[in-house]
């Protein structure tokens, strides 16, 4: 870029660019049946055996021999009741035996404890390792709430249960950042082409706000540019903040705007600053002020890509992350492929987003500066091929920096920044049908990100070729703006 301040681009700001039973018997005992006449299987009683002995002739027998036949009835009784219809042992104790109570009927291991201690409220009931086992083979009961424990609460992007949430809160924040912002569940491509903000009130633009570039334009999205050092100390320039109503006035209309650090020229902030602490004071003050939560850094300037700097910026942004929810995006330098030699961001570039991998900064989008490549890489190719050849090779670069990323995951997480119309390398010309094939490329590959340099320069040229002011590619005004919003 120039250094007028031309450069890279961005991603967005908060939507600018994650029983007993069986009654013992009642106490049922076998009553004996009461001794009845003639009851089957007894004998027969003492009168009638008296009647079975008497003569009909009772004149055949004197008195003394009637009596001596009665005798037998006596011996005949005692026998009957004592030896026969009342034996002490015809309801035993044992009839209900203990055996049944005890082992039957109220087993000490009907609710094993077990299930409750051992498998219920498990030690590692919480670990990602065994919740498949976990709730697969042992805890699905239904009559535990199995649905809502497997389906609202374990089995989520939010880490832990509801009731383990609050009292993790400190530690999930510090854990819960991984490798890289995973992509959206449905691929979008965000829109952002950037603003000037040494445009406001400048009436030599085709606009002076937001809101004016909306009512003209229609463009919902843009990428503030740039955030750098005042001063050359450790205190953010006031470009936006000081035009706070305009950016509120744009987001009323539906407008989105994320904020870029960094830029061809200036002096960054990560350099200013002494120490992440600091950095990251700076960066959250900003985001306070603004409401601006979707950040871009753009970083092209060798002495901002050091390991010491990278490692600063990193720490920063994580701190920032956790406290704000920032978004991150990277806008870096790039090159297309040139025979067997790989493109993609540069070296120095690879290392800018490997230390917030590293550091566990959720990384939204890596942009690339699809432009000024030096004749070397250019000469005689088309600028659209070129975009596309950079940005296939920084696919690969991706994946190896975030090993298991699929290709659709990869380019959810790149981007494009073509500087429409005339290059600062002259001989680079990104013309109206190089932004058609960016376009068709971003939409059948639903990149993440598709912005360009800049809203306030897409337009014809009065007069001579001026680089800040217009494209030298072009007819009429926002001609690169209708091409390239169709990527949404």
């Amino acid at each position: 870029m120039v250094a007028l301040g031309l450069a890279g681009c961005g991603s967005f700001e908060g939507g600018d660019r994650g029983e007993p039973w069986g009654p013992a018997l009642e106490d049922e005992v076998a009553v004996p049946r009461e001794a009845t006449a003639e009851a089957p299987g007894e004998p027969p009683r003492v009168d009638d055996k008296a009647d079975a002995i008497a003569p009909e002739d009772d004149t055949a027998i004197d008195d003394g021999a009637v009596d001596d036949a009665l005798v037998p009835d006596t011996l005949v009784a005692d026998t009957f009741v004592a030896d026969t219809f009342v034996p002490d042992t015809f309801v035993p104790d044992t009839f209900v035996p203990d055996a049944f109570v005890a082992d039957t009927f109220v087993p000490d291991t009907f609710v094993p404890d077990t299930f409750v201690a051992d498998t219920f409220v498990p030690d590692t009931f919480v670990p990602d390792t065994v919740a498949d086992t976990f709730v697969a083979d042992t805890f699905v009961a239904d009559t535990f709430v199995a649905d809502t424990f497997v389906a609202d609460t374990f089995v989520s992007d939010t880490f832990v249960p509801e009731t383990l949430a609050d009292a993790r809160a400190d530690s999930a924040a510090e854990t819960s950042v991984t490798d890289a912002a995973p992509p959206p569940t449905v691929a979008t491509t965000d829109y952002a082409p950037y603003f000037y903000t040494w445009g406001w009130g400048n009436p030599v633009y085709p606009f002076t706000s937001l809101v004016d570039m909306f009512d003209k334009t229609g463009l919902d999205g843009v990428t503030l540019a740039f955030v750098v050092s005042s001063g050359g100390a450790c205190t953010a320039t006031r470009g936006i903040p000081n035009h706070q109503a305009d950016i509120e006035a744009y987001r009323a209309k539906g407008g989105r705007v994320k904020a870029s650090f960094g830029g061809a020229s200036g002096k960054y902030l990560e350099n200013t600053c002494a120490d992440a602490a600091s950095l990251a004071a700076v960066i959250t003050a900003f985001v306070d002020e603004t409401g601006i939560t979707d950040l871009d850094f753009d970083v092209e300037q060798a002495i901002a890509m050091n390991a010491t700097i990278n490692a600063r910026r990193a720490a920063a942004l994580l701190e920032v992350q956790k406290k704000r929810g920032i978004q991150v995006s990277f806008t870096l330098a790039a090159n297309p492929r040139v025979g067997t030699t790989a493109g993609g961001i540069t070296a120095a570039s690879v290392e800018v987003v490997r230390a917030a991998l590293a550091a566990g900064v959720r990384v939204s989008h890596v942009n690339l500066m699809t432009m000024d490549y030096g004749t070397y890489y250019s000469s005689g190719r088309k600028m659209g091929d070129l975009a596309i050849s950079a940005l296939t090779d920084a696919l690969a670069q991706l994946k190896k920096l975030i090993p298991g990323l699929t290709d659709a995951e990869g380019w959810q997480m790149l981007g494009a920044t073509p500087m429409i119309g005339v290059n600062d390398v002259l001989s680079e010309v990104f013309t109206l049908a190089d932004a058609k094939t960016l376009a068709d490329f971003a939409k059948a590959k639903r990149l993440g990100l598709v912005a360009f340099w800049a809203i306030q320069r897409d337009q014809p040229c009065a007069g001579e070729l001026d680089l800040v002011l217009c494209t030298g590619a072009q007819t009429a005004k926002y001609q690169f703006h209708q091409v390239l919003r169709t990527v949404r």
